[in-house]
């Protein structure tokens, strides 16, 4: 296991799982907003959220596709995100 979750109270939790390389993804995340737990499907990513968009966005940066366990509004968070995208 990796990081620690940052403390303080967050309107969302987070469960994703990213099939890559724990130290790799390790990387890539912020080392106080989330715990990375190493799975045999891959790295379950707990993390807390104020805002899903900013979730949305950091995600989105990956360079490995993930599969969100919850929340379910994360995924339309997702949604949003790349109906911006595609109107950039």
């Amino acid at each position: 296991m990796t990081s620690t979750l940052a403390q303080g109270p967050y309107r969302w939790q987070v469960e994703v799982t990213i099939p890559g390389p724990l130290d790799e993804i390790a990387r890539r995340l912020p080392r106080s907003g989330v715990t990375l737990t190493a799975q045999p499907t891959g790295v379950l990513m707990h993390a807390r959220a104020e805002r899903l968009d900013g979730m949305a966005h950091m995600l989105a940066s990956l360079e490995w596709p993930f599969t969100i366990h919850h929340p379910d509004e994360l995924r339309q968070a997702l949604k949003n995100l790349a109906a911006q995208l595609t109107a950039a």
